[in-house]
């Protein structure tokens, strides 16, 4: 009788899993546009992703959450769509302009990267 090896099946089995794990937390696929301002100390950040999730927040030595929520884009113009934006962005909305995201009340964010943009 002949003993099989389930060593090699196990493994194979390991690493799928942690590759779905990996897939599944990385949101909607992966992210449409960032962008970043240099504030007093460290800087802020927004990130809109595929999934229409976006991540506002700022880094000094760790990335800390402002607010998490949903967006909609159209044109050139992402709305916010979740009441946590509200207190950093009481418009609701910044508009795109080349490589800069502006807000109404005259403050701006460098894009870095940008998968709306028309080719």
């Amino acid at each position: 009788m002949k003993k099989e090896m389930r060593a090699p099946n196990f493994f194979l089995f390991s690493l799928l899993a942690i590759l779905f794990l990996f897939q599944a937390c990385n949101k909607g696929g992966g992210m449409a546009l960032s962008a970043e301002r240099a504030a007093p100390i460290g800087g802020e950040f927004l990130r809109f992703y595929k999934d229409s999730t976006v991540d506002y927040g700022y880094a000094v030595v760790k990335e800390n959450m402002k607010a998490q929520g949903r967006y909609r884009y159209s044109q050139d113009t992402l709305y916010f769509l979740s009441g946590p934006f509200k207190e950093h962005f009481p418009e609701g909305f910044l508009m795109i302009r080349g490589d800069t995201l502006f807000m109404g009340n005259g403050l701006h964010f460098r894009v870095t990267k940008n998968l709306f943009r028309k080719s």
